[in-house]
């Protein structure tokens, strides 16, 4: 199972149990985009939890050798710009890997589209390395901007 795949997976069983009580108690309040949530969360059993949790860890382990060599990684924010209005944040494919990963992420932006909307790149981390991506972020951002 891909690393997107499995955090979702790992998110919906556990959106599925922390949200019980509102989903037995209140389910005619939530959204319905909550609710498409839960019904996709409530097939999720515990052994795909499990498995989903195990090929994690496995990944954890895999990408911690890629960062004994880089402190960092560039990787793509998002498919494009930012979405226009409130509705939708945008699709997370981009960044469901690193919070599998548990790495900081941090995302810088880089200019605007034509339909003036934020574009931005992506840099990403070994686990408990925050501080050290701050400080990597600083400087690209100020490539990226110009400075330097």
């Amino acid at each position: 199972m891909a690393g997107t795949a499995n955090q979702d997976v790992i998110s919906e069983f556990e959106t599925w149990r922390s949200l019980a009580y509102e989903r037995t108690r209140h389910a005619g309040a939530l959204s319905g985009t909550l609710i498409d949530r839960l019904t996709r969360a409530g097939v999720r059993s515990v052994a795909d939890y499990d498995n989903a949790r195990t090929h994690a860890e496995e990944c954890r382990r895999r990408i911690a050798v890629v960062f004994e060599t880089w402190d960092a990684l560039l990787v793509p924010a998002a498919s494009g710009a930012a979405p226009i209005g409130l509705g939708d944040t945008g699709d997370p494919v981009f960044s469901k890997l690193w919070t599998l990963l548990h790495g900081p992420a941090i995302t810088i932006p880089t200019g605007e589209s034509d339909s003036g909307m934020p574009l931005a790149v992506q840099l990403v981390g070994n686990i408990h390395t925050d501080n050290s991506l701050l400080r990597c972020a600083q400087w690209a951002e100020s490539v990226l901007a110009g400075g330097v």
